[in-house]
């Protein structure tokens, strides 16, 4: 929409004041007093805002509900999910106010905190939000401070098991104990591919005195029967 200024020629500043007098005539009632109460007959552009704001604003508060009941935290923070949940609250609440006055939002006010509230419980990571139902918070404030208390325990309860990670592995032997296993890896290793051991030298040796001493006997009893022989001929 053109919207004359104090360089227009005389006949388009006319123009264009005619143009909103005719406008002011079609708005009547709960339009024109918002208009009447801000002084704004002669600038279009703030008259269009001021009736955007309180009559046009349907179509943006339900595209403000569907972002928030499609809302997920993902990779972002508690706080960060929070805010983006609240925000958009914020303007649905005070476009609702400015469409309906402070006494008529409420009951809508109250319907829409409802509904963030159960959006962010049902966005938040895990069970998280699950846990945080059976409190029954009554404002998006009492659900940030149960979704921050239990991230705080996850976190505390993080640090005690890597805390005894840490306390578990400096309590075992350290790099003596690896050179042992090593040394004795090594040790296996070798004897396991050793050829097959030789019989000990001392059985040979031993077996080779007793064919001897049996030799040495045969001959003493050889030489024996011979002499007795000997004797009984004589």
């Amino acid at each position: 929409m053109y919207e004359a200024t104090a360089s227009d020629t005389h006949e388009k500043q006319a123009n264009y004041y005619t143009f909103l007098l005719g406008l002011e005539t079609k708005i009547v009632g709960a339009a024109q007093e918002v208009l009447a109460k801000n002084n704004c007959e002669t600038n279009f552009r703030l008259m269009e805002k001021l009736l955007i704001d309180a009559f046009g604003n349907k179509k943006r508060i339900e595209h403000l509900l569907y972002e928030i009941t499609i809302a997920e935290q993902k990779g972002r923070t508690t706080n960060e999910f929070y805010n983006h949940i609240n925000d958009r609250l914020n303007q649905i609440i005070a476009s609702t106010i400015l469409k309906y006055g402070s006494t008529n939002a409420a009951p809508l006010i109250e319907q829409y905190k409802t509904q963030a509230i159960s959006a962010f419980l049902r966005g938040l990571n895990g069970i998280t939000g699950t846990i945080i139902a059976g409190y029954q918070p009554q404002s998006m404030e009492e659900a940030l401070h149960h979704a921050l208390t239990i991230d705080a325990n996850a976190m505390m309860k993080s640090d005690i098991f890597s805390s005894a990670g840490r306390h578990l592995s400096s309590s075992l032997p350290g790099r003596n104990h690896q050179r042992f296993q090593n040394q004795s890896t090594f040790k296996n290793n070798f004897n396991n591919n050793l050829p097959p051991s030789l019989p000990p030298r001392n059985n040979h040796n031993q077996q080779s005195k007793d064919t001897n001493n049996t030799g040495n006997l045969e001959t003493n009893n050889s030489n024996n029967n011979s002499n007795n022989n000997s004797s009984i001929n004589s």
